[in-house]
């Protein structure tokens, strides 16, 4: 049997590169960086706590904590409560942001990016879904499965109730609560020209509105005050509609065919 001598400088190198190795094998960070699960936008995925998740373009996420914020057990509540997520995310420039998202429709919640949403959020508690809300402290958050879908988030003005704003045909704007507005088209419905007309006609606009849970409706609206058009919301009213035109505004009307829609500015104004 040959035996092979270690001097003590070679065995104390031996004993540090060994606990070198069974420290980085057990590092959690360098477990997650290498684990990302790569997802896709509009599909749904799975998380739990201590998971990361990797988008196409390099971006990442990682969830941190699972947060219970529903109405305590026993308790009457005016609200049930939700479910909050603790997010950090980390953009191409490395840049660390800390969130919290909200299962609750009823409360917006920040992008996930700047123009990243999660357009879906459910979990499972030891595989039952969130169809009845749980009280709080019932579960334990290494025990919960998060569900989630992104969505692309297309820029949009913040607007204000009461107050005028201008929108152009593809524009969005942001209500006060995180509801968005986008306008799709401006149709010309006025008299033709050199034409006698009962009516003189109006410009027709056709807006897609989107609630806090990702519901998407189509509202069209004339200009002509005499003629009712629907509301915004159900709780939001669109209480004046002009328009601009090359800079004039429509104290004359125009006659059919005399414009482009992309040359017209609309300028509405919500009440709550």
């Amino acid at each position: 049997m040959r035996l092979t001598r270690y001097n003590s400088h070679t065995m104390k190198s031996i004993l540090a590169l060994s606990a070198l190795l069974l420290l980085t094998s057990c590092d959690p960070d360098i477990i997650i960086e290498n684990s990302c699960q790569e997802i896709n936008l509009e599909t749904s995925f799975e998380m739990k706590v201590g998971d990361s998740a990797c988008l196409s373009d390099g971006r990442s996420f990682r969830l941190l904590a699972v947060k219970d914020q529903f109405c305590p057990c026993g308790i009457l509540c005016d609200f049930e409560g939700e479910l909050i997520l603790v997010i950090e995310t980390e953009d191409l420039n490395e840049n660390e942001v800390e969130l919290e998202i909200g299962s609750s429709p009823f409360t917006p919640d920040d992008n996930l990016f700047e123009d990243v949403i999660i357009s879906n959020f459910t979990y499972k508690y030891n595989g039952a879904d969130d169809t009845l809300p749980l009280c709080q402290g019932t579960y334990n958050q290494d025990e919960i499965t998060i569900i989630l879908s992104l969505s692309t988030f297309e820029s949009c003005v913040d607007i204000e109730y009461d107050t005028p704003f201008e929108m152009a045909v593809g524009s969005s704007v942001c209500l006060p609560d995180g509801r968005r507005m986008e306008l799709m088209t401006a149709n010309d419905s006025f008299c033709p020209c050199l034409a006698v007309c009962v009516w003189e006609g109006q410009l027709d606009i056709l807006l897609e509105t989107t609630d806090l849970n990702n519901v998407t409706t189509e509202v069209f609206v004339g200009s002509n005050k005499n003629t009712p058009h629907g509301d915004a919301f159900e709780d939001v009213a669109i209480s004046d509609f002009t328009y601009l035109y090359n800079g004039a505004d429509d104290t004359l009307p125009l006659c059919e065919g005399t414009f482009d829609e992309n040359e017209i500015t609309i300028v509405l104004t919500l009440t709550q």
